[in-house]
């Protein structure tokens, strides 16, 4: 589960449109203007993890909705999962074992999740190197994130104008590998408050975990 909730937060930085240009502040300029022209998305992704010591690779796909402040993952294979982030609060719902984890996420550790949070204090929490002309090299700063570096790789994005993120490679401390990818977007399309908020079944275990 921890692992799981360490790879969800980095998905938050989907929302983060990225243009890169020669002055880094001016690129970091242009993430926050284009951040500011999204109020929605939906994507289609998938999901492959790499664990340290295995030769076999976990691949999963699904479903992400965003409206600042908010997100919703519907993982539908391999099995069917489905993780709310509503402000400082995670639930991650498992039908299958009719349970509901719920935990609190914090903020300025220098995890993904800053990229969306903190999307303007990002050179103070990240270490950032453009690698390529498309692509970007995120450390964290803070010590105990779990997050050893995520690699965003960009791709056009002609409605909002610049670039967008359409993979993202989060290598972990402990050896662990997960790559995303994404298309399909719809952007700024009208998402209704039941699509993003989270309800606790009927017959399902809500577990709480602490810090």
């Amino acid at each position: 589960m921890k692992n799981k909730i360490i790879l969800i937060f980095f998905l938050l930085s989907i929302m983060s449109t990225i243009v890169l240009a020669k002055p880094q502040n001016k690129t970091l300029q242009t993430i926050r203007e284009t951040y500011e022209k999204i109020t929605t998305i939906e994507a289609d992704f998938s999901q492959s993890v790499t664990f340290d010591g295995f030769d076999t690779t976990a691949n999963s796909n699904g479903k992400v909705y965003f409206k600042k402040g908010k997100m919703r993952w519907d993982y539908s294979a391999p099995t069917r999962q489905q993780i709310f982030v509503d402000g400082e609060t995670l639930f991650h719902y498992t039908p299958e074992n009719k349970q509901v984890l719920k935990s609190l996420l914090k903020k300025n550790t220098g995890l993904p999740l800053d990229l969306f949070f903190n999307i303007e204090k990002l050179e103070a929490l990240f270490h950032i190197t453009p690698l390529e002309k498309t692509v970007l090299l995120l450390k964290p700063k803070e010590k105990g994130s779990h997050i050893q570096q995520m690699r965003i790789t960009l791709a056009p994005l002609p409605k909002l104008g610049g670039l967008f993120i359409k993979e993202i490679v989060l290598h972990e401390e402990n050896g662990n590998q997960s790559q995303f990818q994404f298309k399909n977007y719809r952007i700024n399309k009208t998402l209704s408050e039941e699509v993003l908020s989270f309800k606790i079944p009927e017959g399902v275990e809500l577990i709480e975990l602490h810090p």
